[in-house]
């Protein structure tokens, strides 16, 4: 009996060893580094960088937060996003698992790059293109990533025309806020003589003369039907007020306005 026992406790283990996650090697023709070559060669072979070419998550695009981005999957698993204000590092990792390999995407500290944070199957991985999703509850996320000189674009599956011009509005230079409703109080005057710049890599900026520049987070995602706009300022006074789901009503050339998403709050961005 005891013979017997100790017969199912090996075959137990040994089941558990070849279904637990487990890192996963580079094959030769992977966009991945393989173990043992340079960064530099590796990021050559794979197209030197990628950029972002589709992201849709729970049903909303976010794709165009990523333009002008560039990510560098460099050795020793360090993830690299630059663009035009500088540069975040995560981390990848290949990994096994018995659903299939799965390809480990870590950013820690930004609002935007979190969204990419996910064990995501691997659809499809080459040099000229890296197919991603995650299943979850009928849902279907998707991330591709292409390389950052190839012209090929991807379809989203969903439409918003205004989106595409609202990332166009926040990032040709500054803008004031024309209003601003705390439920029924206006509290406009807070923001008066201060202006906010959107940039790539998710970071927005609080400047105002006499006052220290006041750093934040923005990202925007966008369905068939609405787009939000989402920002984080950590215990900042004024701009902490604005740290709410915002949703576009209303866009033209010289000004943006929102509706607080679960409120009765009011927002006007000006040109």
């Amino acid at each position: 009996m005891k013979n017997l026992i100790a017969l199912f406790a090996i075959v137990f283990a040994l089941f558990s060893c070849a279904t637990e996650e487990q890192p996963l090697q580079s094959p030769a023709d992977s966009p991945f580094p393989v173990s043992g070559n340079s960064t530099a060669q590796n990021n050559e072979a794979a197209g030197t960088s990628w950029r972002l070419a589709l992201l849709v998550e729970d049903g909303k695009d976010l794709t165009p937060n990523f333009e002008g981005v560039s990510f560098f999957f460099e050795e020793a698993g360090n993830l690299v996003a630059r663009g035009a204000s500088g540069e975040l590092r995560g981390n990848w990792q290949l990994l096994r698992r018995s659903s299939g390999d799965k390809l480990d995407i870590r950013f820690t500290g930004s609002l935007l790059f979190s969204e990419l944070n996910e064990d995501w199957r691997i659809v499809e991985q080459s040099k000229q293109r890296i197919v991603l999703e995650d299943r979850d509850n009928g849902q279907v996320d998707r991330l591709v990533f292409l390389p950052a000189g190839s012209q090929e674009q991807v379809a989203s599956p969903l439409s918003n025309a205004m989106a595409l011009n609202f990332f166009s509005f926040l990032r040709i230079g500054a803008l004031r806020v024309g209003e601003f409703r705390d439920g029924n109080t206006d509290r406009t005057v807070l923001f008066q003589g201060g202006e906010l710049r959107f940039s790539d890599l998710g970071q927005v900026q609080f400047l105002a003369s006499g006052q220290s520049t006041q750093n934040g987070q923005w990202k925007v995602e966008f369905s068939n039907a609405r787009v939000i706009l989402e920002m984080e300022f950590p215990n900042q006074n004024p701009v902490r007020l604005l740290d709410e789901d915002w949703v576009l009503v209303e866009l033209n050339e010289q000004r943006a306005r929102f509706q607080e998403e679960d409120g009765s709050d009011r927002l006007v961005l000006v040109r």
